[in-house]
């Protein structure tokens, strides 16, 4: 019984990680064109 939670809570974990990484990802992109959207602003106003 307790070994089954725990290798339950084992995959759970596992993807649990792999959308937590997936997630960081996904925002570094929208920070990252947000950025160079900034830029691009600055440079074409200049």
């Amino acid at each position: 019984m307790i070994c089954d939670k725990i290798n339950l809570f084992d995959k759970y974990y596992i993807f649990d990680l792999f959308g937590f990484i997936m997630f960081n990802l996904f925002i570094e992109t929208i920070i990252y064109y947000k950025i160079i959207n900034i830029i691009m602003i600055i440079l074409i106003n200049k």
